[in-house]
């Protein structure tokens, strides 16, 4: 029979409140780390942009031969968004895979920057046509992305 006060509890034993409690605790643990490195991603795309944005620019843009129709700005602007979106992906969520990787999708970025402007000014030059600002925003936020996703994939099927 037990002696035990029955309102006292064994040292080992812990209620479900206090399961949820560490539970919740934990939960905001980690969604405060992941709020703060994505942070840190959104700093370094920023940053990037805004320091070294324009000399990126001149350079892609140089690379592929300029000038372009461009009245909005976007083709302009294209590259150092581009590389400033890497940038803040990769330092959000991708820092673990390696330097490797980092250089070899940076790499791949510029090469699909430059043949892209490169494709642009050849249509705009032989058959007038040129591309509408949604399809140069598109490019811009899809090629960094595809680019992160095809590198991540790479390092899961490589495991």
């Amino acid at each position: 029979m037990n002696t035990e006060h029955p309102d006292r509890q064994d040292a080992h034993t812990v209620s479900l409140a206090d399961e949820e409690a560490v539970k919740q605790v934990l939960v905001s643990t980690v969604l405060g780390l992941w709020a703060a490195i994505a942070l840190v991603g959104v700093i370094v795309g920023v940053l990037f942009v805004y320091l070294f944005g324009p000399l990126h620019m001149r350079g892609v843009t140089y690379a592929a031969g300029i000038p372009f129709d461009d009245p909005q700005g976007a083709i302009a602007f294209l590259p150092a968004f581009q590389v400033g979106l890497y940038l803040a992906l990769w330092a959000a969520a991708f820092v673990a895979l390696g330097w490797k990787r980092f250089f070899a999708g940076l790499a791949l970025l510029q090469l699909t920057q430059i043949a892209g402007l490169l494709a642009l000014q050849a249509l705009a030059s032989h058959s007038g046509l040129t591309a509408h600002v949604r399809d140069v925003r598109g490019w811009a936020v899809g090629g960094p992305l595809l680019i992160v996703a095809a590198v991540v994939n790479v390092a899961r099927a490589r495991r």
